[in-house]
C-alpha cells in the first residue's frame, strides 16, 4: 500500500476555490441613510452655490464662445494650394501681393512648410523670439525697411512655425 501525501490535491483545490470566493465576497452593508439625513443633506446642496455662479463679492468672468480655425487664422493660396498661419503672423504685405493673404481657402490645404518651399518666389520668413513676438523686446531697427526692399510677404515664425507678432499689425500698403 502506497502513503498518500498531506494534504490530499483534491483538498487543495478546495482550499483554492473557497479562498477566490471570499476575495470576491460582497461588502460589508453599512447604515442607512434615513430620510431626515437625506432631506438635510438636498437642502445643504441647495443652498450651495451652482458651479459657475459667482460667489458673494467675487466677480464673474464670462468665457465667449470658441472660435474655429478660420476666425484665428489667415489664409495664403497660390497655385491651387492653401495653408495657415496664426492672425498676426503676416507681418508684410507688399501691395502687388494681396491677393494671395485671403479669408476664403481655395484648392488642396497643405502644411507651412511645404507651402513656403512651393512659393518662396513671394513668401519668405523672419525668424523671431518670443519675446519679440510678445512685443516685450523690439525688433532690429533695419528689419522692418527690409521687408519693404523684397517684395515678399513675410511671415514671422519661431524655430520654423509661424507665430503671431501682437504688437504690430500687419503692413497694409
Amino acid at each position: 500500500m502506497k502513503a498518500r501525501g498531506f494534504p490530499h490535491p483534491s483538498v487543495l483545490t478546495g482550499l483554492a476555490l473557497f479562498a477566490c470566493l471570499q476575495a470576491h465576497a460582497e461588502p460589508a452593508m453599512k447604515d442607512i441613510t434615513t430620510p431626515e439625513q437625506m432631506a438635510a443633506r438636498m437642502r445643504a446642496n441647495q443652498e450651495a452655490p451652482l458651479p459657475g455662479e459667482p460667489v458673494t463679492g467675487e466677480t464673474r468672468v464670462i468665457n465667449k464662445a470658441p472660435e474655429g480655425i478660420f476666425e484665428t487664422s489667415q489664409i495664403l493660396v497660390a497655385n491651387g494650394q492653401w495653408t495657415f498661419v496664426p492672425k498676426g503672423a503676416v507681418v508684410h504685405i507688399p501691395p502687388t501681393l494681396q491677393s494671395y493673404v485671403t479669408t476664403t481657402p481655395t484648392g488642396k490645404l497643405v502644411p507651412l512648410q511645404d507651402f513656403m518651399a512651393v512659393n518662396r518666389q513671394w513668401l519668405t520668413n523672419e525668424e523671431v523670439s518670443i519675446a519679440q513676438a510678445a512685443g516685450q523686446e523690439a525688433l532690429k531697427p533695419d528689419t522692418r525697411k527690409n521687408w519693404t526692399g523684397l517684395n515678399k510677404v513675410v511671415i514671422a515664425t519661431h524655430q520654423g512655425g509661424a507665430v503671431s507678432f501682437k504688437t504690430e499689425a500687419p503692413a497694409k500698403p
